[in-house]
């Protein structure tokens, strides 16, 4: 892969060659004039083609089979409801790049982008056209405002970054990098700034669709609404899985962040876990996204999935996967319902045993009885990560099956962020969660099957 950081010893090279040759009278100023344009060319290339990575890494391909349809610069306060009612009616779910300042001026909408199941990034906090030319300083500034213009709107910390028009350069890219962000690029790019012409729009869209999984357009445009219904229309037909960048991004979980080894000890007493255990009193509902890796010994490779999930207290719960089969449960204390394949199945008793585990267990972690249940012995360690909590069965029957549980909680909001089962087998199931909620309202249908 090309990247500033590779190539600039390359032309170093190539322009003290040239030079040495030009003082030296070997050749004219040809070699040093044709080192600079090939020089100029590539850094622009890198500048305004953000697939490239060449100042910094941006995340352009999802997996295959799956599509993620993104849309930049809102919310607009007409175009962009109408959308999300489309997305809505289709049950599509897509990723909003939003203006810090826009949606300081539509808090509601982006709001509602996030209560509907959507993702949300950052596109800047004004979208300024010299973007590409700020120094570092201005551009984190830019991506703090945008930050914290989301979280009072949504109540969401989002780390999903895509720089205006796509384009980079040493100090946005160091920008970037110390905010922690995680820039997203596309593989096709609709211009559908460029054309109100929905028709070709839609025909030069299509033409490229079944090759590419990330696809930008903007909702500020009076043509989102029926070009992305053609889209969804297209990909429909072809068995296409819709997914959210949040979703998509993680798909593949490399090393468990529970996994790591900068645990400082800590005990029940600590400020932070006394604070975990006082969150947990209040919390009601939690929603989040959800990437799944199953890690078996019969099998090489892990099996993956992708979702969403919401909960209520006492005992509700929503486990819904979109990928890479769509499936909903629905768990309401011991009452279990399943859908898959469009259809609903009866729930057989390993159905009903696991999902209200899976409900039982979330309730726990939520209210601290997992940590201090009469089973389970906890420790509890600091990490960069966060709040890290290791759960060790006592009871001798869960040992037969459980080696351990790790849990890992944000440090900002204490919401959890990785879970860690292993069994005693040797498998073990990783499940990371982001874009975490708590507290916000569900909808009335959350509990109910499609």
């Amino acid at each position: 892969m090309l990247t500033h950081r590779r190539t600039w010893p390359l032309f170093a090279i190539a322009y003290a060659v040239a030079v040495t040759g030009l003082l030296l009278n070997w050749w004219g100023a040809w070699p040093l004039i044709l080192a600079a344009l090939a020089h100029l060319a590539l850094l622009t290339m890198g500048s305004f083609v953000p697939g490239m990575g060449f100042y910094i890494v941006h995340h352009n391909k999802g997996a295959a089979g799956t599509l993620a349809l993104t849309y930049d610069d809102g919310p607009h306060p007409e175009y962009t409801p109408r959308l999300l009612d489309l997305l809505r009616e289709e049950g599509v779910r897509a990723t909003f790049f939003c203006i810090g300042a826009a949606v300081e001026r539509e808090p509601a909408i982006a709001a509602r982008i996030m209560q509907e199941g959507h993702a949300i990034g950052m596109h800047t906090m004004h979208h300024r056209l010299n973007w590409g030319f700020m120094n570092e300083e201005r551009a984190a500034t830019e991506i703090r405002d945008c930050a914290m213009a989301i979280d009072r709107a949504t109540g969401v910390r989002t780390d999903l970054f895509r720089p205006p028009f796509g384009v980079t350069s040493p100090n946005t890219a160091r920008a970037m990098a110390k905010a922690g962000v995680r820039p997203v690029a596309w593989d096709l790019r609709t211009f559908d700034t460029a054309s109100r012409n929905v028709p070709a729009l839609i025909q030069r869209t299509l033409a490229k669709l079944d090759r590419c999984t990330i696809v930008v357009m903007h909702d500020t445009m009076p043509t989102a609404v029926e070009h992305t219904r053609a889209i969804i229309k297209a990909a429909k037909a072809k068995g296409r899985t819709f997914v959210t960048l949040a979703t998509l991004l993680i798909l593949s979980v490399v090393t468990p962040v529970c996994a790591q080894n900068d645990k400082k000890p800590i005990d029940e007493t600590d400020p932070l876990v006394q604070a975990l255990f006082a969150q947990g009193r209040t919390i009601t509902t939690l929603q989040a996204d959800f990437t799944q890796e199953k890690h078996l010994k019969a099998l090489q490779a892990p099996l993956s999935s992708t979702g969403r999930f919401s909960f209520q207290r006492p005992a509700r719960m929503r486990w819904q996967v979109d990928a890479p089969a769509p499936m909903v449960a629905v768990a309401d204390r011991k009452d279990v319902r399943i859908m898959e394949g469009g259809k609903e199945r009866p729930a057989d008793m390993r159905d009903r045993e696991v999902y209200g585990a899976i409900t039982e267990m979330i309730d726990g972690i939520v209210s601290g009885r997992l940590m201090n249940g009469k089973g389970m012995r906890a420790a509890y360690f600091r990490t960069t990560a966060g709040l890290l909590v290791d759960l060790e069965p006592t009871d001798a029957r869960v040992a037969k099956r459980m080696k351990g549980i790790h849990l890992l909680f944000d440090p900002k909001d204490l919401l959890l962020r990785e879970l860690r089962m292993e069994q005693a087998n040797g498998d073990n199931t990783v499940t990371r969660f982001t874009g975490a909620r708590a507290g916000a309202p569900l909808p009335a249908n959350t509990f109910q099957l499609p």
